[in-house]
């Protein structure tokens, strides 16, 4: 969307940042919630120390994209004006702005899904 030659700047960023909300709610959010469960309901004896590791890294991308999924609904109904955007998502990152967020989810569905 970003790219969208038919779309200005900031509509573009604004459509991705609903796109990915949309995306964070109907399919991430569940799956990590889903994959967080199947891993605490094992047996302690049964995790690996990646387990372990992903149980720590699932419970902080949860808690972190939960706020990130609010800020990019609340940026994608215009909700908050486009000079309050990176701020928004900075907070809810601990100073990561939009495209940066945008790139962890990716990197995060990779390492931990694919």
């Amino acid at each position: 969307m970003r790219n969208d030659k038919s779309l200005s700047r900031l509509a573009g960023v604004r459509e991705a940042c609903r796109g990915t909300a949309k995306d964070l709610d109907g399919k991430f959010l569940p799956f990590i919630d889903a994959r967080l469960k199947q891993l605490k309901d094992m047996k302690p004896s049964q995790l690996t120390s990646s387990d372990r590791h992903n149980i720590k890294r699932l419970e902080k991308a949860l808690v972190t994209f939960t706020k990130v999924k609010d800020g990019f609904n609340a940026i994608g109904k215009a909700d908050i004006p486009p000079g309050q955007w990176d701020d928004v998502i900075k907070k809810s990152t601990g100073g990561k702005g939009i495209m940066q967020t945008v790139q962890d989810l990716s990197d995060l569905t990779q390492s931990l899904f694919m």
